[in-house]
């Protein structure tokens, strides 16, 4: 991470405020310590320490932030991360982070405003790509979400999430040949019982349900308690006869 550690005495005051005195390197150098060990309470302390100090020090929030989210503190988290990016306009992290954030809260499209400003920031960036077509597949933009997945696997042709996500795309296009593709990428790769059951699906849809029922008999041999597995497979069982 570009932005971590501190050195002994700065004092700048060319361009953006940029002052760290003994004391805010001592607390922030800490704190960092502290996130590296997981004691995510104690690095809140010592980041609210540096900020008290210095509250213009838009890397501090962030990482404040980063702590109050392993802590379960999702509110709290944004509300730093909303400080940092105000400080700090053109800070990627801080905005990746709170795009993040609005997804595990279901708030898509603020995930999506912050992820096309990280995507400006760094148009190489996989992930952005990645959590930003989730976040349109979640508000019904299935075609756009499924360029985003393209672009996230033209950068990175390992991420299996981003494969996932747009066999998922594909599917619901009606696509099912496509997402069938998709889906034995995966498997090849990391065989595990939702991309079965997904595959299984795409069959379905294509009205093989030999198929189907084979791979929803496979996400079952992997977890037998796959509640929805056990339903397909009894429909697709029962649309062979």
């Amino acid at each position: 991470e570009a932005d971590r550690g501190c050195s002994a005495v700065v004092t700048v005051a060319v361009g953006d405020r940029y002052i760290r005195s003994v004391q805010v390197c001592s607390m922030l150098n800490l704190a960092y310590v502290y996130q590296r060990k997981r004691r995510f309470d104690d690095a809140v302390t010592d980041f609210s320490q540096a900020i008290r100090i210095d509250p213009e020090y838009a890397e501090a929030y962030r990482y404040r932030a980063m702590a109050y989210d392993q802590l379960g503190m999702t509110d709290d988290a944004i509300a730093d991360y909303d400080v940092a990016i105000r400080l700090k306009p053109n800070y990627g992290g801080a905005l990746g982070n709170r795009a993040y954030d609005y997804l595990k809260k279901g708030q898509f499209r603020e995930a999506i405003a912050d992820l096309d400003k990280v995507i400006r920031l760094e148009p190489d960036l996989a992930q952005a790509f990645h959590y930003r077509g989730y976040a349109y597949q979640n508000v019904e933009s299935n075609d756009r979400a499924i360029q985003d997945y393209n672009q996230a696997l033209a950068l990175n042709p390992g991420n299996t999430n981003a494969l996932f996500g747009r066999g998922l795309g594909h599917y619901y296009n009606g696509q099912y040949d496509l997402a069938i593709s998709d889906y034995d990428r995966i498997i090849k790769q990391e065989p595990e019982a939702s991309a079965l059951l997904n595959r299984g699906s795409a069959y379905f849809g294509k009205g093989d349900f030999g198929g189907a029922v084979a791979d929803y008999g496979r996400a079952i041999e992997m977890n037998p308690t796959y509640a929805e597995a056990f339903y397909n497979r009894a429909t697709a069982a029962a649309a062979m006869h």
